[in-house]
């Protein structure tokens, strides 16, 4: 079986959820603040293509009209929208992406991008497990490790990105031993937080324990449902279909 970790970790947020997208298929477009989420990330890897070739990010000016087409081209695929966001109309719903998708990426260009030397991106990883395969993909690669950016509205909890499994996954693929996440959150006001941390031999085998638990629940076709009080359950654009769900 070959699963990426975007599907393991969305397998550990919620079984049921996984086999609604991933086993019976059923359509699972992202939101707009995953379509955020990935108009930054896919900007600020253009910018370090840029950095990488000429020794800087984007011209402003250029990197605007860059994050606007980028934009553009997400929100032509398949988007997932509550009734009061369908109600407001396609250039609404655009401008109110790229706005976010602005905040976001500006307050990056101006705290995180100078810091950075990338030795790779977009770096594709395939991790054995048994007779299993996990891949994915590494966002960023320094000379310091694996760095990744995540965009969110809520501040992270202390040492959230140590527990990400994701993370572990990637480091141990890359035989990596630091990693470095740049949360990016857009909120009333903008904030950046930076979390770091070691990856050691005790937390690389604890993560590997739970990639092998999930790979045997799915072969098993065990799929645990998420806590009904859970946040992501209750926004959850499959919980129309959910069996879980009264």
């Amino acid at each position: 079986m070959i699963l990426t970790a975007g599907q393991l970790a969305r397998f550990y947020r919620c079984g049921e959820l996984y086999r609604m997208a991933d086993v019976d298929r059923i359509p699972y477009p992202p939101g707009t603040s995953q379509i955020v989420s990935r108009v930054v990330r896919q900007a600020i890897q253009d910018d370090m293509r840029t950095k990488q070739v000429t020794g800087a990010i984007m011209a402003t000016p250029e990197a605007r009209a860059n994050l606007e087409g980028i934009t553009r081209t997400h929100l032509t695929g398949e988007t997932f929208l509550t009734e009061q966001q369908a109600s407001t109309g396609n250039r609404r719903i655009y401008e109110t992406v790229l706005l976010s998708a602005q905040r976001c990426y500006l307050m990056w260009r101006a705290v995180v991008s100078n810091r950075l030397t990338p030795v790779s991106l977009n770096r594709e990883f395939s991790l054995s497990v048994g007779a299993h395969e996990i891949t994915g993909i590494v966002e960023m690669e320094d000379p310091n490790g694996i760095r990744a950016t995540k965009v969110r509205t809520r501040r992270p909890e202390e040492g959230e990105a140590s527990r990400d499994l994701s993370l572990a996954i990637q480091a141990m693929a890359l035989s990596a031993s630091h990693v470095i996440v740049d949360y990016l959150i857009e909120a009333k006001e903008l904030l950046y937080v930076r979390q770091e941390f070691e990856v050691t031999p005790e937390a690389s085998q604890a993560a590997l324990d739970r990639v092998r638990a999930a790979l045997e629940a799915i072969v098993l076709g065990c799929f645990v449902p998420a806590p009904a009080e859970a946040w992501w359950c209750r926004s959850c654009q499959l919980r129309p279909c959910c069996r879980y769900v009264p």
